[in-house]
């Protein structure tokens, strides 16, 4: 299994049938359009892009933020391009970074989140939130946030009453801890941040989740024997009473290094997914109680290239209601794929299929034949040839020349002799192929064993390290009382002299 070179990537499913694809590749913004499995359009929303967020409101109009590479920060509006657009702010890019820019619509409000930190200090991240109230644009500072240059500092998410909710990894008592506040529209107040993990484990890859019964999960992965576990609590109360939570429980099995957990619900079915070294795994619940199913694996092709994804709307295929803010997937003849919710389709059993039909000759699948070189944002007289010439290499790749009957028969066993050699040579060539996969999928997950045992060692170091900074502070201090007895000592010595 291998990542694609997509980054974040939104999906809409329009009651027309229309699809609409969200995406980034390197700096440029598009939007892509499809019907029936067929590429409707592909347009460029903007280039010089860091990050973006899109989310939908209830009369189908698009709403887009993005953060650009001098540092604008733009919102986005529209159903058809080109959209409306206005700069929020404009930060110094010389001086800071961003992470995890999020948007969320209802009732014509807007609520911006973005992380931001000084270069100075990539370490100190501080949570923003833009938001809209029909009138006027506000700016809050949300929280601090202390968490590693490579961590996601918090996911958020909207409720049914319309609140959000936030979970982010800061570091407190020299351990990452996991921390919850919430956001009352009624009140435009921030909570007060509550922790939620335990105080004797490091902890990441923090997520939340409101569901459409207005409970709110919390889920994440806690650091035990140099293993991480996933750990999950619910939050159960009325909007209008304080938090509770239930206690945590461990869902995952031990011992087995899991990460990146999300969650999603589908047609009234949560479904809590993770990473678990180099596979997928899961469980689920309906509601029914609170206990979730024994964890089960998701079956992957390891040749499929997989991209994270996030579903805006409450419609997916022919799923409703769904909720998707996170997950991953694949594309295969324009159409997505979600693991843990779509049937999985195997490479080489598509790559047959191909040779055998070449009228579906893949033009526009990156995550399927690693092709960074498709040209997505132009649609001139000049890319379609070059698109033409691209289909006609395949159609003569996978087409048979007619045999020339006039040559001699010696020639043509000669020849028949040659293609034998040919097919054994490819036949060498795919089976050397399949054991350099192999070794490559080896050496990956060695590397993300290895990315634990370090960030475990790199706690302890931030730990240590912070014991003698503590140290050197008490030796500062206890200098600086020596210096005053000293001092006070002396005058009294001296006014006993005279």
């Amino acid at each position: 299994m291998m990542l694609s070179n997509m980054e974040n990537q939104y999906i809409h499913y329009h009651i027309s049938g229309t699809v609409y694809h969200f995406y980034k590749m390197a700096d440029m913004l598009f939007v892509k359009t499809m019907k029936d499995n067929k590429i409707q359009g592909n347009s460029k929303i903007g280039e010089d892009i860091i990050d973006f967020a899109v989310d939908v409101d209830n009369e189908g109009i698009f709403h887009l933020v993005s953060i650009s590479a001098n540092g604008e920060l733009t919102y986005w509006k529209g159903k058809a391009l080109p959209w409306d657009r206005r700069i929020l702010t404009k930060y110094d890019i010389a001086s800071y970074q961003f992470k995890n820019l999020k948007i969320f619509i209802w009732d014509h409000k807007i609520h911006i989140l973005i992380a931001v930190a000084n270069r100075m200090n990539p370490d100190l991240w501080t949570l923003k939130h833009h938001y809209w109230n029909h009138s006027i644009w506000y700016n809050k500072k949300v929280c601090n946030i202390v968490a590693g240059k490579y961590d996601m500092p918090f996911h958020a998410d909207m409720d049914m009453h319309h609140h959000i909710h936030i979970l982010y990894k800061s570091i407190q008592n020299h351990k990452a801890q996991i921390f919850y506040s919430k956001f009352n529209t009624t009140y435009n107040a921030w909570s007060t941040p509550q922790q939620i993990s335990n105080l004797l484990h490091e902890n990441s890859h923090p997520f939340v989740f409101c569901d459409h019964l207005n409970h709110i999960h919390a889920v994440w992965a806690s650091l035990e024997n140099n293993n991480f576990e996933i750990y999950y609590r619910v939050s159960k109360s009325s909007p209008f009473s304080k938090t509770g939570w239930s206690e945590a429980i461990k869902l995952s099995i031990e011992n087995t290094n899991c990460t990146h957990p999300f969650i999603m619900e589908i047609e009234n079915t949560l479904k809590l997914i993770w990473k678990q070294n180099n596979k997928y795994y899961a469980v689920s619940n309906d509601f029914s109680g609170s206990l979730w199913s024994t964890p089960f694996e998701i079956s992957v092709d390891p040749a499929l290239k997989i991209s994270p994804v996030a579903v805006i709307g409450s419609t997916y295929k022919s799923y409703h209601p769904v909720k998707i803010p996170m997950g991953h997937m694949y594309m295969h003849q324009n159409e997505f794929y979600i693991l843990g919710l779509d049937p999985i389709v195997h490479i080489e059993d598509h790559r047959e299929n191909k040779r055998n039909d070449q009228r579906d000759i893949p033009q526009d699948d990156p995550w399927l034949w690693g092709n960074t070189e498709v040209n997505y944002c132009s649609f001139d007289t000049k890319t379609n040839t070059e698109n033409q010439d691209l289909s006609k290499s395949y159609k003569d790749m996978y087409s048979t020349e007619p045999k020339d009957l006039s040559r001699a028969p010696a020639d043509n066993r000669k020849e028949d002799a040659n293609k034998d050699i040919s097919r054994t040579a490819k036949q060498d060539l795919k089976t050397q192929f399949q054991a350099f996969e192999e070794i490559l999928k080896n050496i990956a997950s060695s590397l993300e064993n290895t990315s634990h045992v370090l960030y475990a060692i790199e706690a302890k170091l931030n730990e240590n390290i912070q014991r003698v900074l503590d140290l050197n502070q008490q030796i500062i201090e206890l200098k600086e009382d020596f210096h005053k007895i000293h001092r006070n000592g002396a005058g009294k010595f001296f006014n006993f002299l005279k």
